[in-house]
C-alpha cells in the first residue's frame, strides 16, 4: 500500500492561544504541539488546534495519507518509557475503524516530546466533502491531561483542492479560484520545473506549493512563462467550473 506525507499540502486553521494555565509541578501533562509558524515567536509558541489535508493535490494512486502530529511534555522527563492515551473520534464514534491507524503512543525515556502518526485511508474520504477525525489526549497512569487546553486536535481530510494561501497575492494573474485551474497549475509548475534562484530567504525551488512572494515579472520571469502556458491551455480548451455548462467557461486574466 502506497503512502505519502506531504507537509506542504496541509492547510491549517483555528489557532490556539498560548496555554495560560498554571500547572501543578508534581504532575506531568501532554499537549498537541502543531506549531503555527506564522504566529509563533522566539518568546511564545502558538499551536494550531486543527489542520486540513487535501488528497486532491496528490496523484490518484496514492491511497493513504500519514500526518505527523507533535506531542509536547509539560513536566520533567523520566528515566523510563511512559505510555499515554490517545482517543480517536470519527463521525461521532469512538475508537479506531478500518482505514484509520495511529502509531504507538509511548513517550520515550528522557524525552520531552513525541510524534504521533495518524494514517488515514483515502477510501474514507472519497465521497465526502470533509472527513473530521478528532484526537484527544486522555488521562493515563503517567499523565493528567483533562485540564490542558491543547489536548484536542482535529484533522480534516478532503478530496477537494482548496485555495492555497498564495492565491490571494496572485489573483490578478490567476483570476478567481477554480479547482480546475489549480489542478492544471500543479501539473504544469511541478517541483524542479523552475531552475531560477529563489528571491529572499527561502532557498527552496519555486513550484506550485512554494510560490514566489513577489509578483513582479522582472523578478520571477520563469513563473510568468508557466502562467502563460496555463492561460493558453484554458484558451485552447473549453473548461467549465465543476463541469457545469451553465457557468461561464474558465479563462485567466490577461497580463
Amino acid at each position: 500500500m502506497l503512502k505519502i506525507n506531504y507537509i506542504y499540502i496541509l492547510i491549517a486553521f483555528s489557532c490556539c492561544k498560548p496555554d495560560p494555565l498554571v500547572f501543578i509541578t508534581n504532575n506531568a501533562y501532554l499537549q498537541f504541539a502543531f506549531r503555527d509558524s506564522l504566529k509563533s515567536t522566539d518568546i511564545a509558541e502558538v499551536y494550531l488546534d486543527s489542520m486540513i489535508y487535501s488528497f486532491g493535490a496528490v496523484p490518484n494512486h496514492i491511497d493513504e495519507a500519514v500526518v505527523a502530529i507533535p506531542i509536547k511534555l509539560i513536566g520533567q522527563p523520566q528515566s523510563q518509557d511512559r505510555r499515554y492515551n490517545v482517543r480517536v473520534q470519527h463521525c461521532c464514534e469512538n475508537g479506531l475503524e478500518d482505514g484509520i491507524r495511529i502509531s504507538e503512543t509511548i513517550l520515550r525515556s528522557n524525552s520531552s516530546s513525541d510524534t504521533l502518526f495518524l494514517t488515514v485511508s483515502r477510501s474514507l474520504v472519497h465521497k465526502e466533502d470533509f472527513v473530521n477525525i478528532d484526537l484527544y489526549l486522555d488521562n493515563s497512569e503517567g499523565f493528567t491531561n483533562e485540564s490542558v487546553i491543547s489536548r484536542h486536535f482535529r484533522c480534516k481530510f478532503t478530496e477537494k483542492l482548496l485555495e492555497p494561501d498564495w492565491w490571494f497575492s496572485w489573483r490578478s494573474k490567476f483570476g478567481q479560484f477554480h479547482q480546475e485551474v489549480y489542478r492544471k497549475w500543479i501539473e504544469i509548475y511541478y517541483p524542479g520545473s523552475d531552475p531560477s534562484d529563489p528571491v529572499g530567504k527561502d532557498k527552496r525551488g519555486y513550484c506550485w506549493y512554494n510560490m514566489p512572494s513577489t509578483t513582479a515579472f522582472n523578478e520571477v520571469p520563469v513563473t510568468f512563462y508557466y502562467i502563460q502556458r496555463l492561460r493558453a491551455y484554458f484558451e485552447q480548451n473549453i473548461v467549465y467550473p465543476d463541469g457545469n455548462i451553465n457557468e461561464q467557461r474558465i479563462l485567466l486574466p490577461r497580463l
